[in-house]
């Protein structure tokens, strides 16, 4: 016999948050929001840096799709989303 055990995993099966419907919206249109601003952000830096426009906005959009990409698979991981 040890000192300790690992608790089974349905004991954390009673700890775990449902979000409701419009919770998880929310965190969705909040997601968005810091995705899109983190591309403008990306996108002027870009073009202080003496980037043309296109590349601007393609840089911004670039880190906007992977700020998205990393806040989903965040929100996944703690159980928000799934």
């Amino acid at each position: 016999m040890t000192l300790w055990s690992y608790p089974s995993p349905s004991a954390f099966r009673e700890f775990v948050v449902r979000f409701s419907f419009s919770v998880r919206v929310l965190v969705v249109v909040v997601m968005l929001l810091a995705a899109v601003i983190v591309g403008l952000v990306a996108g002027l830096l870009a073009h202080l840096d003496g980037a043309r426009v296109p590349a601007c906005i393609m840089r911004g959009g670039a880190s906007a799709g992977t700020m998205m990409t990393v806040l989903v698979v965040v929100m996944v991981a703690l159980g928000v989303l799934a």
